[in-house]
């Protein structure tokens, strides 16, 4: 197993050719996942895409699948896309509409903020059962620019703007030519 550091992957590349081995090694796609994908700011959604209170689009970010959602009040919620019950995805349609999202599973019902608001069998629950500690995760950083939405999988790193960098011209660029 490749040992995780970037010696590794640098052993892989001459000058003028690159190994096949650093697009098909399955080690080589784990560490992209963790130190790229599980790290980094990407690129989820525009807010356009969810225009009314209820609408949602489901997308992935690297392995974990989530919904952005706009919530009641119009902000927009990244949430990940698994029922705290048993992990299975709440919801599986790409976009729609919905006041309330129920897991297939077991019908666990969470509001467009991830607040768990129901459970169909609340009685075979332990003790002590508190829904306020069951609602689905949100991402652990969120921001948007110019209505393109952004999300971390990481609660530290850089911020958006300096992960932007100059990039940020090109999508004024873009938003200033497509106001809508």
């Amino acid at each position: 197993m490749l040992d995780g550091t970037l010696g590794a992957i640098e052993r892989l590349i001459e000058p003028g050719r690159v190994s096949r081995r650093v697009y098909t090694d399955p080690e080589i796609f784990d560490i992209e996942m963790e130190r790229l994908f599980g790290r980094s700011w990407l690129f989820v959604g525009h807010e356009s895409q969810i225009p009314k209170p209820g609408d949602y689009f489901t997308t992935e970010l690297g392995r974990q699948p989530v919904i952005m959602v706009r919530h009641s009040d119009s902000s927009v919620r990244v949430l990940l896309n698994r029922c705290t019950h048993r992990g299975a995805k709440v919801l599986n349609e790409r976009s729609c509409n919905a006041r309330r999202m129920s897991c297939l599973y077991h019908g666990w019902t969470y509001d467009t903020d991830g607040r768990l608001i129901g459970v169909p069998e609340a009685e075979g629950c332990s003790a002590g059962f508190d829904l306020r500690n069951f609602g689905l995760a949100a991402v652990p950083r969120l921001q948007t620019y110019r209505g393109f939405v952004f999300a971390s999988l990481s609660p530290t790193g850089i911020g958006l703007e300096e992960h932007l960098g100059g990039m940020k011209a090109n999508i004024d660029d873009l938003a200033d030519r497509a106001p809508d």
